[in-house]
Protein backbone atom coordinates (compact mmCIF):
# COMPACT_ATOMS: atom_id res chain seq x y z
CA UNK A 1 0.00 0.00 0.00
CA UNK A 2 3.10 2.49 -0.01
CA UNK A 3 2.10 5.51 1.99
CA UNK A 4 -1.63 3.90 2.82
CA UNK A 5 -1.65 2.89 6.32
CA UNK A 6 -4.60 0.85 7.40
CA UNK A 7 -5.60 1.67 11.19
CA UNK A 8 -9.12 1.69 13.24
CA UNK A 9 -9.05 5.27 15.20
CA UNK A 10 -12.15 6.01 16.83
CA UNK A 11 -12.74 10.12 16.01
CA UNK A 12 -16.31 10.91 17.80
CA UNK A 13 -19.11 9.00 18.73
CA UNK A 14 -22.97 10.25 19.64
CA UNK A 15 -25.76 7.86 20.28
CA UNK A 16 -26.28 6.34 17.12
CA UNK A 17 -23.04 6.27 15.06
CA UNK A 18 -19.34 6.02 15.43
CA UNK A 19 -16.75 7.72 13.21
CA UNK A 20 -13.66 6.18 12.70
CA UNK A 21 -10.49 6.50 10.26
CA UNK A 22 -10.04 3.35 8.67
CA UNK A 23 -7.20 4.21 6.33
CA UNK A 24 -4.66 6.86 6.15
CA UNK A 25 -3.05 7.70 3.18
CA UNK A 26 0.98 9.99 3.44
CA UNK A 27 0.68 9.96 -0.55
CA UNK A 28 1.24 13.21 -2.05
CA UNK A 29 -0.23 15.62 -3.20
CA UNK A 30 -3.45 13.60 -1.89
CA UNK A 31 -2.67 12.94 1.67
CA UNK A 32 -5.59 12.46 4.20
CA UNK A 33 -8.09 9.81 5.95
CA UNK A 34 -11.11 8.04 5.13
CA UNK A 35 -13.40 7.45 7.36
CA UNK A 36 -16.10 5.00 8.08
CA UNK A 37 -19.33 5.83 10.03
CA UNK A 38 -20.65 2.72 11.56
CA UNK A 39 -24.15 2.39 13.03
CA UNK A 40 -23.60 1.94 17.14
CA UNK A 41 -26.59 -0.76 17.31
CA UNK A 42 -25.25 -3.11 14.60
CA UNK A 43 -22.15 -2.02 13.43
CA UNK A 44 -22.60 -1.41 10.18
CA UNK A 45 -21.39 0.58 7.64
CA UNK A 46 -23.57 3.15 7.17
CA UNK A 47 -21.77 6.38 5.68
CA UNK A 48 -17.97 7.73 4.65
CA UNK A 49 -16.18 10.35 3.93
CA UNK A 50 -12.56 11.82 3.09
CA UNK A 51 -11.04 14.07 4.85
CA UNK A 52 -8.13 16.01 3.13
CA UNK A 53 -4.71 16.73 5.10
CA UNK A 54 -3.05 15.17 8.34
CA UNK A 55 -4.61 17.32 11.04
CA UNK A 56 -5.83 14.54 13.59
CA UNK A 57 -7.85 18.17 15.17
CA UNK A 58 -9.47 18.63 11.75
CA UNK A 59 -10.49 14.82 11.41
CA UNK A 60 -12.47 15.09 14.24
CA UNK A 61 -14.19 18.17 13.60
CA UNK A 62 -14.81 17.32 10.46
CA UNK A 63 -16.37 13.90 11.57
CA UNK A 64 -18.25 15.31 14.15
CA UNK A 65 -19.87 18.04 11.58
CA UNK A 66 -20.83 15.28 9.66
CA UNK A 67 -22.29 12.57 12.13
CA UNK A 68 -24.31 15.46 13.28
CA UNK A 69 -26.31 15.97 10.43
CA UNK A 70 -27.43 12.62 9.94
CA UNK A 71 -30.76 11.25 10.81
CA UNK A 72 -31.34 7.95 13.70
CA UNK A 73 -31.89 5.04 10.82
CA UNK A 74 -34.52 4.33 9.46
CA UNK A 75 -34.58 0.38 10.58
CA UNK A 76 -32.75 1.80 14.21
CA UNK A 77 -32.65 -1.56 16.25
CA UNK A 78 -34.81 -3.24 14.66
CA UNK A 79 -35.08 -6.90 15.11
CA UNK A 80 -34.84 -7.60 11.22
CA UNK A 81 -31.80 -5.63 11.46
CA UNK A 82 -29.87 -7.63 13.88
CA UNK A 83 -30.53 -10.68 12.05
CA UNK A 84 -28.86 -9.21 9.02
CA UNK A 85 -26.05 -7.47 10.86
CA UNK A 86 -25.23 -11.01 12.53
CA UNK A 87 -25.17 -13.25 9.21
CA UNK A 88 -23.17 -10.77 7.47
CA UNK A 89 -20.41 -10.59 10.30
CA UNK A 90 -20.80 -14.43 10.52
CA UNK A 91 -20.16 -14.50 6.68
CA UNK A 92 -17.14 -12.41 6.98
CA UNK A 93 -15.02 -14.79 9.70
CA UNK A 94 -16.52 -18.16 8.32
CA UNK A 95 -14.53 -16.60 5.57
CA UNK A 96 -11.58 -15.88 6.85
CA UNK A 97 -11.40 -19.32 9.22
CA UNK A 98 -11.98 -21.28 5.88
CA UNK A 99 -9.20 -19.45 4.28
CA UNK A 100 -6.63 -19.88 6.98
CA UNK A 101 -7.42 -23.37 7.97
CA UNK A 102 -4.52 -26.01 6.84
CA UNK A 103 -6.03 -29.43 9.07
CA UNK A 104 -8.54 -31.37 7.95
CA UNK A 105 -9.79 -31.63 11.65
CA UNK A 106 -9.82 -28.10 11.51
CA UNK A 107 -12.42 -27.99 9.14
CA UNK A 108 -14.52 -30.48 10.56
CA UNK A 109 -14.38 -28.51 13.58
CA UNK A 110 -14.85 -25.36 11.83
CA UNK A 111 -18.01 -26.36 9.23
CA UNK A 112 -19.50 -27.82 13.01
CA UNK A 113 -19.55 -24.14 14.56
CA UNK A 114 -20.81 -22.34 11.29
CA UNK A 115 -23.65 -25.24 11.07
CA UNK A 116 -24.48 -24.44 14.26
CA UNK A 117 -24.34 -20.65 14.80
CA UNK A 118 -26.64 -20.92 11.46
CA UNK A 119 -29.05 -22.49 12.63
CA UNK A 120 -29.00 -20.35 16.15
CA UNK A 121 -30.03 -17.11 13.36
CA UNK A 122 -32.80 -19.26 11.60
CA UNK A 123 -34.39 -19.68 14.44
CA UNK A 124 -33.93 -15.81 15.45
CA UNK A 125 -35.18 -15.12 12.13
CA UNK A 126 -38.47 -17.44 12.06
CA UNK A 127 -39.29 -15.71 15.76
CA UNK A 128 -39.32 -12.21 13.52
CA UNK A 129 -43.17 -10.88 13.82
CA UNK A 130 -44.56 -10.76 10.26
CA UNK A 131 -43.54 -7.12 10.07
CA UNK A 132 -40.19 -7.32 11.06
CA UNK A 133 -40.09 -10.72 8.54
CA UNK A 134 -41.80 -7.93 5.94
CA UNK A 135 -38.71 -5.64 6.63
CA UNK A 136 -36.49 -8.39 6.35
CA UNK A 137 -37.08 -8.23 2.48
CA UNK A 138 -37.26 -4.61 2.59
CA UNK A 139 -34.06 -2.84 0.50
CA UNK A 140 -33.33 0.27 2.77
CA UNK A 141 -31.95 3.26 0.67
CA UNK A 142 -28.80 3.91 2.79
CA UNK A 143 -27.88 -0.10 1.88
CA UNK A 144 -28.31 0.92 -2.06
CA UNK A 145 -25.70 3.55 -1.69
CA UNK A 146 -23.45 1.10 0.68
CA UNK A 147 -24.03 -2.20 -0.98
CA UNK A 148 -20.58 -2.38 -1.93
CA UNK A 149 -19.38 -2.40 1.53
CA UNK A 150 -18.32 -5.66 2.67
CA UNK A 151 -20.93 -6.30 5.56
CA UNK A 152 -23.48 -4.39 3.67
CA UNK A 153 -23.03 -6.78 0.40
CA UNK A 154 -23.28 -9.56 3.00
CA UNK A 155 -26.25 -8.39 4.27
CA UNK A 156 -28.11 -8.48 0.69
CA UNK A 157 -27.23 -12.01 0.74
CA UNK A 158 -28.76 -12.80 4.04
CA UNK A 159 -32.07 -12.27 3.20
CA UNK A 160 -31.70 -14.97 0.19
CA UNK A 161 -30.16 -17.33 2.48
CA UNK A 162 -33.01 -17.04 5.03
CA UNK A 163 -36.19 -16.62 2.99
CA UNK A 164 -34.92 -20.12 2.02
CA UNK A 165 -34.72 -20.95 5.56
CA UNK A 166 -38.50 -19.50 7.04
CA UNK A 167 -41.35 -21.73 8.19
CA UNK A 168 -44.69 -20.41 6.07
CA UNK A 169 -42.36 -18.66 3.59
CA UNK A 170 -44.93 -18.15 1.14
CA UNK A 171 -46.41 -15.75 2.98
CA UNK A 172 -43.41 -13.50 2.11
CA UNK A 173 -42.73 -14.40 -1.52
CA UNK A 174 -44.12 -11.53 -2.99
CA UNK A 175 -41.82 -9.50 -0.76
CA UNK A 176 -39.05 -11.73 -1.48
CA UNK A 177 -39.29 -11.25 -4.74
CA UNK A 178 -40.00 -7.91 -5.24
CA UNK A 179 -36.15 -7.04 -2.88
CA UNK A 180 -34.96 -9.71 -5.20
CA UNK A 181 -35.81 -7.71 -8.57
CA UNK A 182 -35.11 -4.29 -6.83
CA UNK A 183 -31.45 -5.52 -5.64
CA UNK A 184 -30.89 -7.23 -9.55
CA UNK A 185 -31.70 -3.52 -10.56
CA UNK A 186 -29.23 -2.11 -8.49
CA UNK A 187 -26.08 -4.80 -9.57
CA UNK A 188 -27.58 -3.89 -13.14
CA UNK A 189 -27.33 -0.49 -12.83
CA UNK A 190 -23.70 0.20 -11.01
CA UNK A 191 -22.55 -2.77 -13.46
CA UNK A 192 -18.99 -2.12 -15.05
CA UNK A 193 -18.48 0.46 -11.99
CA UNK A 194 -15.49 -0.20 -9.99
CA UNK A 195 -16.27 -1.16 -6.84
CA UNK A 196 -15.00 0.75 -3.40
CA UNK A 197 -14.75 -2.28 -1.32
CA UNK A 198 -14.40 -5.76 -0.34
CA UNK A 199 -12.39 -3.56 2.20
CA UNK A 200 -9.74 -2.56 -0.99
CA UNK A 201 -9.38 0.76 1.02
CA UNK A 202 -5.95 0.69 -0.81
CA UNK A 203 -7.90 2.11 -4.62
CA UNK A 204 -9.15 5.73 -2.55
CA UNK A 205 -8.29 8.94 -3.87
CA UNK A 206 -8.07 11.65 -1.67
CA UNK A 207 -8.58 15.22 -3.58
CA UNK A 208 -9.81 18.26 -3.54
Amino acid sequence: MGNRKRVNISLIKNSYFDARVILIDQTEPYTGAFVVIFRRDTNETYKTLCINGLDQNKWVNEAKKFIMQLNIPIDWKRPHRYCIAIFAKRTIIESSFLVNINRESDTRQILHGITASRCVLIKKANKLSFEEKIQLFTLKDWEKKQYSYEDIYHGLYARKYLYKRLYHREKFKKYYLEFDKQLQDLFDRDLGNKEMSDILYSELIFSD
